[in-house]
């Protein structure tokens, strides 16, 4: 009964808003999406990973969307400013107004994933205009494309957060992958990106593990193009980057027993060459904070690669975050994450500008 209620009431939504305005389905080519997204189905686009991107160019004085977002948030932007977050019902498709008395014009909407929980896979049914209105067609895609792969702090883990200490709601209120290093990084390049992030995940074990091998590390869930259903496979032909960052070990040392360095560093780098399989012409690059001894650990893996031959895999460590830098749970605030971002673009600029001018 209380399903066939929810129903009822989503239909009567979209009854009313047909009247006045028009509802564009989520398969609209004009719509544009950045990362892993189950587009099976034109009416419902499904999608869970961190920093998911929604973009449009809209007519029209208002903008609304519809969706089902499993009690996840979102940043709005529209014309570049940011004008509200969403904090979404966990249970139920609704209609969510984002902008309205605005010029009757053109404008940009984007609209960004703010993290990821488990067991919440957010379903989008499209934008909603003024009566009569319709989306245009984007400039041309970036000419960059980047993936990053990564655990709670690409997620953006508590950046948000002026305390250290935090209960699990100031976490899903200050976590926000758009102001992680990832994407930020992106944005200094003009690229392209998707983002991989599961926070707690390891190599080889995970966060507060009593082992030193644990069951279901992040490999296992790479990939998947829903991070919380194992059937769907990504494919991996739909975009290919020009560079992959990765930045995975420090839940593997983060709390006791330490895996084996040996076999910490077998994993890790079988890791690497199955992106290497997946994305044959890719530039890697493997960051990793200061902390010992994975810093040492990654360097080792990157160096032999390059004795062996490899000119595609790259080391990246950021400096020490000082403790007024720091979010929840020790994490890296917004400050830190503008700061390993500019540096870390400054290393993926050559690279890019090279791989590009390869290939013409």
């Amino acid at each position: 009964m209380r399903f066939r209620n929810i129903i009822l009431i989503n239909l009567i939504i979209i009854t009313s808003f047909s009247f006045a305005r028009t509802l564009i389905l989520p398969s609209e080519p004009n719509i544009r999406y950045f990362g892993r997204i189950d587009c099976r189905r034109a009416d419902n686009y499904r999608f869970d990973w961190p920093g998911i991107s929604i973009e449009a160019m809209f007519e029209g004085t208002s903008c609304a969307i519809q969706m089902n977002g499993a009690g996840e948030q979102f940043n709005v932007f529209i014309d570049d400013q940011p004008v509200k977050i969403i904090k979404t019902d966990s249970a139920m498709y609704k209609v969510y107004d984002l902008a309205s008395g605005l010029k009757d014009t053109v404008h940009r909407l984007l609209i960004t994933k703010r993290f990821a929980h488990k067991n919440a896979v957010s379903e989008f049914k499209g934008i909603i205009l003024d009566s009569g209105k319709t989306l245009l067609q984007h400039s041309s895609r970036p000419r960059y494309r980047i993936e990053f792969i990564g655990a709670s702090t690409l997620n953006g883990f508590g950046n948000e957060a002026s305390t250290l200490r935090c209960n699990s709601e100031i976490v899903s209120n200050t976590s926000n992958c758009y102001d992680s290093y990832g994407p930020v990084a992106a944005r200094l390049l003009d690229a392209e990106y998707t983002v991989i992030a599961l926070s707690s995940k390891g190599i080889v074990r995970n966060w507060a593990s009593p082992y030193v091998k644990s069951f279901e590390t992040f490999p296992d869930f790479y990939n998947r193009t829903l991070l919380n259903e194992s059937e769907l496979t990504w494919d991996y032909n739909k975009w290919i980057p020009h560079i992959v960052v990765v930045n995975l070990g420090t839940n593997d040392f983060s709390t006791k027993p330490h895996p084996p360095s040996i076999l910490f560093k077998n994993y890790y780098w079988a890791f690497l060459q199955f992106i290497y399989q997946i994305y044959p012409e890719v530039e890697i690059i493997c960051l990793t904070s200061d902390k010992e001894p994975l810093r040492s650990l990654i360097s080792d893996i990157v160096r032999q690669e390059k004795a062996e031959g490899n000119e595609r895999i790259h080391f990246f460590d950021y400096d020490p975050i000082p403790t007024h830098e720091r979010g929840c749970d020790w994490h890296p605030n917004t400050v830190a994450h503008r700061k390993i971002a500019r540096k870390l673009a400054d290393k993926m600029e050559p690279i890019l500008k090279r791989k590009l001018k390869n290939a013409e």
